[in-house]
């Protein structure tokens, strides 16, 4: 083992002290748009169930988008801190401010760092828009099925005909 494999790049206090207030101020925050969200949904059970459907698939595309661009933008982040990792075959790499003191990794063990973080940066990326555009697409095509079967349940028994369910 040479020397630089025991060196330690130091924590960032003022970094740390930033991440944390802003912490502070995001979580009122978010509390006070879940609150709000909950109040909407809970109006929506006021509506028609085709209104009250559309209403919600219109709040899930945008909770999922929004969420979409917030993960699109750390992966993006992390992505070129992973490059930069895996160029300098050195992780963290120079220059990188953290919140608590790490053991540099160099060579092999920075590569095979730097491969994974890009890796899991393009899979959150992936998986954040299929969410997005897969799971409203489903639950629309589910209930244009549904919706026909109640329509024509509906209809049987306004005919006077018994169901089995």
């Amino acid at each position: 083992m040479d020397g630089e494999e025991n060196e330690i790049v130091p924590t960032d206090k003022g970094l740390r002290k930033k991440l944390l207030v802003t912490a502070l101020i995001m979580l009122p925050v978010a509390l006070l748009v879940s609150r709000y969200l909950l109040s909407y949904i809970e109006g929506l059970k006021l509506l028609e169930p085709e209104t009250a459907f559309r209403k919600m698939i219109f709040l899930f595309r945008m909770v999922t988008g929004l969420g979409a661009l917030g993960i699109s933008a750390c992966s993006i982040y992390f992505i070129t801190f992973g490059v930069r990792t895996y160029r300098q075959k050195r992780y963290p790499p120079k220059g990188v401010r953290l919140i608590r003191d790490t053991e540099v990794r160099t060579g092999r063990r920075a590569e095979v760092a730097a491969v994974l973080i890009i890796a899991l940066s393009l899979i959150l990326i992936i998986l954040s828009y299929g969410v997005y555009f897969y799971f409203p697409w489903k639950l629309e095509k589910l209930h244009k099925g549904k919706a026909g079967q109640l329509s024509s349940m509906f209809h049987r028994e306004q005919r006077g005909k018994t169901l089995d369910y």
